[in-house]
């Protein structure tokens, strides 16, 4: 055994070490299953034995290793290998190169600290490395069940967790291959299996981003501020006979409904409105039922205003609203505020 160096921290291995040990030293490095994914082996496998792909990029991820992301990961291990962070991945293979090499593992991720280990001049070394096979399920290719591994594993240090833009490539690969059916059930399915920490918001943005880029055929249609405009002002046949000041999202009628009236306020012209909802699902049936309730929400919002009106006209105009009251939030220093009582401040 190679004797560790003094900058090697407590509970971790220096590279010297790696290829001596054996799998009991990373017991406590779980691996992270999935449906269809089969552990072959856990090993050590030298760098110049595993094919890395002719751009060395991790296949899960649109964008490449950052140079500090390289930097900072270099620096890390350099004091030493975290025997118990998840292993690097590698598939079997039968993989001839150009130039002739063959190769039987193929890197599924751990690119970025590959990178990071030549960064520390390890390009003769190598890892301990996951060996996996990838199997039909029920309902299930190979190749799907291939994508979800791999976005799953991209939650884990120390990679950086998947973006939108992953997740989006990845249903883009498996309806271009055939793995998935071109239906929003079917992305949608794929999305949250494999994207269960990102948050509901950034899986929906995903999908309809996906059917959107990728011609799914759906019922429905969902739009974004900036797709409208494009839209208006490149696809509508109604935009020379049609003047729309604002594309209103009705499902945040709160938030709109202000800026609208101030360019009322701005401009002193009637604003023309194009109203858009955001339906549950691919159902016509809640287009509909939202662009009623998108009536109701006026009417009460016309309501409140010609109250709102009604005092203002016989009160100099003042809002119905008294400020001078403000929560206690200074906890500290010279302007620190009791926070057992309001802070009264006049308004400017």
């Amino acid at each position: 055994m190679v004797k560790k160096t003094d900058t090697i921290l407590e509970g971790r291995v220096s590279y010297d070490e790696l290829p001596f040990l054996t799998k009991e030293v990373f017991r406590n490095s779980f691996f992270k299953g999935s449906e269809g994914v089969l552990l072959i082996d856990r090993k050590y496998i030298r760098f110049s034995d595993i094919y890395w792909g002719s751009t060395e990029k991790n296949p899960m991820r649109v964008k490449g290793s950052s140079p500090s992301n390289i930097n900072n990961l270099a620096t890390s291990r350099k004091q030493g290998i975290d025997v118990e962070a998840p292993r690097p991945v590698v598939a079997e293979c039968d993989i001839t190169s150009a130039s002739g090499d063959v190769y039987h593992y193929q890197a599924e991720n751990g690119i970025t600290r590959k990178k990071a280990d030549f960064e520390n001049s390890q390009q003769d070394g190598g890892d301990w490395y996951d060996v996996v096979s990838y199997h039909d399920t029920e309902g299930h290719t190979a190749g799907y069940n291939r994508e979800v591994f791999l976005q799953l594993q991209n939650d884990d240090l120390p990679q950086l967790v998947h973006d939108e833009d992953d997740l989006e490539a990845s249903v883009s690969r498996l309806l271009q291959s055939g793995d998935i059916v071109k239906e929003k059930g079917a992305i949608t399915a794929f999305v949250f299996e494999a994207a269960p920490n990102i948050s509901t918001n950034k899986r929906n943005e995903v999908i309809r981003r996906s059917i959107n880029n990728n011609d799914v055929p759906t019922k429905t249609i969902t739009w974004r501020d900036g797709e409208c405009k494009t839209w208006y002002s490149e696809e509508c046949i109604d935009a020379d006979d049609t003047k729309v000041d604002y594309f209103f999202a009705t499902h945040y009628f709160q938030d709109r409904i202000y800026p609208v009236l101030k360019q009322f306020a701005e401009t002193e012209e009637v604003q023309v409105i194009s109203e858009h909802i955001q339906p549950k699902g691919d159902s016509i049936k809640d287009v509909h039922r939202l662009r009623d309730l998108s009536d109701d929400k006026w009417e009460e919002c016309r309501q409140i205003l010609e109250e709102v009106s009604h005092y203002m006209y016989a009160n100099d105009f003042e809002l119905p609203v008294k400020r001078g009251l403000w929560q206690p939030q200074i906890k500290d220093g010279d302007d620190k505020e009791d926070d057992n009582h309001f802070v009264v401040r006049k308004p400017k």
